[in-house]
């Protein structure tokens, strides 16, 4: 399952607890969802979803209460949700590189996760 979250929203509105700024900033984010600042901010543009881990990791920190507040749908999902959806005759290419970049995104998050598998199965391994 994953969960769309208005992450620059949710930075804008809350204290930044490493350093005390009013708004958290991305690296301080991605250090709790366990992403890298560039991801936070792929995120943000793309309007990518989290994942239940990441998902758990803020309302471990911050509350159920709190971080439902900005839980969305994610606006991208009429476009890539339906795919017999017409585009307006004016718009098809940022429709299709939207899609390329959601599509480059994931797939770069997909060869993360592969790599943390393969590093967390040698660690296994040599117990």
């Amino acid at each position: 399952m994953s969960v769309y979250v208005r992450l620059k929203d949710f930075r804008a509105n809350h204290k930044d607890f490493r350093t005390g700024d009013p708004k958290m900033h991305q690296d301080t984010l991605a250090g709790l969802l366990g992403v890298t600042q560039s991801t936070v901010s792929r995120m943000e543009k793309m309007h990518l979803d989290l994942d239940d881990f990441q998902y758990k990791k803020l309302v471990e920190k911050y509350g159920e209460d709190d971080v439902k507040q900005y839980v969305a749908e994610n606006p991208l999902k009429n476009i890539l949700g339906n795919p017999r959806r017409r585009q307006p005759q004016s718009r098809p290419s940022v429709d299709i590189i939207t899609l390329s970049e959601v599509v480059k995104s994931q797939h770069e998050e997909i060869e993360r996760l592969n790599a943390r598998i393969a590093e967390l199965t040698d660690i296994l391994l040599k117990k």
